[in-house]
This record gives C-alpha cells, structure tokens and sequence, in this order.
C-alpha cells in the first residue's frame, strides 16, 4: 500500500483516475477503459500519455473531436466481442459496481454480471497484462438502482483468478457538511457502512491486479470449465447438450447468459425451479430419451462419461456404458459440430462406484471416431497445484482413491466428427 495511513487524499472520481494513471508503466500498449463516461477524462488522460486506448460505456460519447489512437464503443461490454488477450491494461473506475443493476445506467438485471465481468477481463487481458481498478467497498450491500459496495464474501468472489499486486483503502469524513478522504487501513474500510441517502458515500478500494498463473490454479474443476469457455466463446453453432449437467446446471446457466441455446441432462432433479428461457433441462438417462439425430452443434461432457455404467448415481451397472454414450454422441451432433470432452486420465483404473481413468488402453476405445482437434493434460506436484503437462506423462500418472482424497490428472479433448 502507498501512502501513509491517516493521509488526506483527493478522494473524488478525479483522484481515483490519477491513482490509477500513476501505476501504469510507461506509455506504449493498447489499454480497455471500461465504463468510460462519455467524456472518457481517465482514457483521454491515457492517449496524451502515449497508449491505445479503446473506451467502451452503455452512454453515447459526448467527444466531439475524437484524438488519434483513441476508440470509443457505446455498448454492453457483455454483448460486444474483443479478441482475446488483446489489451495489455484493462482499467475500471468506478464502473464494476453499478454492472447488472438495472434504473441507472440502462444495464441489465443480472445479480452476477459483475462476476461474469471480471472473468471476460481475464479472458481479454495478456497474459503479462493489469487490470487496475476502483471501487466501493465496506459492509456488504447492493443500493439499487446506484451500485454495489463490496464486503469481503463478494470481494473474494470478482477476484476469483486475479492476484492483487497492489491495494489502498479510502474513507470519507464529513466535517461541517463538506466530505474530506483519508487513507485507511483495510480493516477500518471494510467496517464502514454506505450511505443510502444523498451524498451516497463508500469507503474506496482501489487494486492493481494481474492474472494468476495456470499452475496456480489448485482445483481440476476449475481448469475443466475455463478450457470449455475458451473453446466455446467464438464458436457459431448455438445449440448445445450439456450432458451430466448436475442438478445446478451452472455451466448451462453461464452458456444460456452467452446466447447459447442450452440441454442440461442430468439423472438427478433440478435445484431450481427457474431458468433462463434458453435453458431446458431434463432429469433422464440419456440412453432412455429420444432425442433427434444431428440436433446438437455442440456437446459437452464435463467430468461426467467416466461415471457412466458405475451405478454411482442410479445408472445401470454396464461396463462399457461410456463407450456406448461416446458412440451416441457422434449421431446427435451435426456434421459440423463439435464436443468438448473433460475426463480423468492416468493409469487405466476402474474405481467402482465412482468413476474409471482413462489410461493407454481405455482412452483409444473412448475416442474411437473421433478426431482429436485439441488436447491439454493436467497433473498435481508435490504442492498438490495442478500444473500443464505432456499426453505421455499424464497418461503415466497414478491415480489415488477409491478412498478420499481422490485424485487423478485430468485430460481435456475438443473432438469433432471426421469428415
């Protein structure tokens, strides 16, 4: 944390864009100002500076003469395309918290879209790349139709995938009707309640973050779904089975916010009672339904074949029931589809009731017709984080279990129908 604890800062929207300009190093490389204003002050700051800065806001641009190296986009940021890992430096100020609540800027209603934010930035920044951001923080709330303030529990969940290189606290003081900002600690600034009336008040936290490494990342549920979002996002066909979607469907429920047009199967019943209207979902053995031939452009099977035929969750007992699905697969997707398969891989091993490892010998019988357009393997070291490996190694590798802690390495497959 920069700056000493009690300081008086600038503490308006003002002080909150040169914090952020500060920490920028140098001045070449193209920078995402999201949530602009239409006047762009923080991402006009930044051309003069020498950078490439695209602006993107819901509100049309009040700029009359636009500088050069600089683009301004009115639109959602969740229904606009950016290529991946495009900009060296994402910057928010003061914009996350108002995302998904609807009656000020014209945003959706969508309770997460903060969430889905911070990991479409994930997806947009280089890999060496920051983010560098402000927002309201302090007791836990959501003052509709004005903003969010960010409490710890909610804090944990947008910085799910960043790892904070830098962090400062602000707190207002309201001295003879006027508003002076101080530096504070993080504690303090957490303990602050909002203002619900006008002058609507928070404390400010403000981060410099980058990405966390893939090695980073301790959990193989974590790495199935990231792989099939990033192999999903820019693919055209919109119809998509999500085959052992579990009882949640919460990769469905991310795909329908998409735009996809989702199938959660699943043996189990529904959590919900609700779903977005391009979600259906149905509680059946996938071999007891009829569905049409070549109806899906996409099928995902996360974490889910290896159980099939293992009577784990009221299946039929059938030793080559995956075998059996894999082939079905291939007459329900389209000629020009594709599926996106997670499963666990090591050394051939059947853990009854839970699930088999597909090892050399298993794994060919699974892919049978099929043809492999991309695959990536994972496997824990010795801190017990997954980290990227080759086919070979990870088909080497010994799986643990039945008994808890289970682990196996994982192996992700986009497949599609040879021609």
């Amino acid at each position: 944390m920069s700056g000493k604890i009690g300081e008086r800062v600038y503490g308006s929207h003002g002080g909150m864009r040169n914090w952020i300009a500060e920490r920028i190093p140098g001045n070449r490389g193209r920078i995402l100002d999201f949530g602009c204003d239409p006047k762009a002050p923080l991402g006009i700051r930044l051309v003069e500076i020498g950078f490439k800065v695209t602006s993107i806001d819901i509100l049309p641009c009040t700029i009359e003469n636009l500088p050069a190296n600089f683009h301004y986009i009115q639109a959602d940021i969740t229904d606009f395309k950016f290529k991946r890992q495009y900009f060296d430096y994402i910057v928010s100020c003061s914009t996350l918290e108002h995302a998904g609540i609807t009656g000020r800027y014209d945003s959706k209603d969508e309770p997460d879209q903060d969430i889905r934010i911070m990991k479409l930035f994930r997806r947009l920044l280089k890999k060496d790349g920051l983010q560098l951001m402000a927002i309201p923080v302090g007791v836990e709330a959501v003052i509709k139709p004005y903003h969010r303030a960010y409490g710890r529990k909610r804090l944990s969940q947008i910085l799910e995938g960043w790892e904070v290189v830098e962090k400062e606290f602000w707190n207002f003081d309201i001295q003879d009707q006027r508003c002076f900002w101080y530096r504070r600690t993080e504690e303090e600034a957490f303990k602050q309640i909002p203002r619900t009336q006008e002058p609507l008040l928070t404390a400010r936290g403000l981060y410099v973050l980058k990405l966390k490494n893939d090695k980073d990342k301790k959990g193989g549920a974590e790495i199935e779904e990231n792989w099939i979002l990033a192999n999903i996002e820019n693919y055209q066909g919109k119809t998509v089975l999500d085959f052992g979607s579990g009882p949640s469907a919460n990769l469905g429920r991310k795909l329908a916010r998409m735009g996809f047009e989702i199938t959660c199967l699943d043996l189990k019943p529904s959590k919900s009672l609700t779903f977005p209207p391009n979600l259906k979902y149905i509680q059946k053995d996938i071999l007891d339904i009829n569905l049409l031939p070549a109806s899906f452009s996409v099928i995902i099977s996360n974490s889910t074949i290896e159980h099939a035929g293992l009577g784990r969750y009221g299946d039929k007992e059938e030793l080559d029931q995956d075998l059996r699905i894999m082939k079905l697969f291939r007459k329900l997707l389209k000629p020009s589809g594709i599926m996106l398969l997670t499963i666990p891989v090591g050394i051939d091993t059947v853990m009854k009731p839970y699930h088999r490892i597909y090892g050399s010998e298993r794994l060919p019988l699974l892919l049978k017709g099929w043809k492999i357009l991309k695959e990536q393997f994972w496997i824990k070291n010795g801190n017990n984080i997954y980290f990227q490996t080759s086919r070979e190694k990870a088909l080497k590798d010994k799986p643990t279990g039945p008994e808890k802690p289970r682990y196996y390495a994982e192996g992700l497959f986009l497949l599609e129908i040879p021609k």
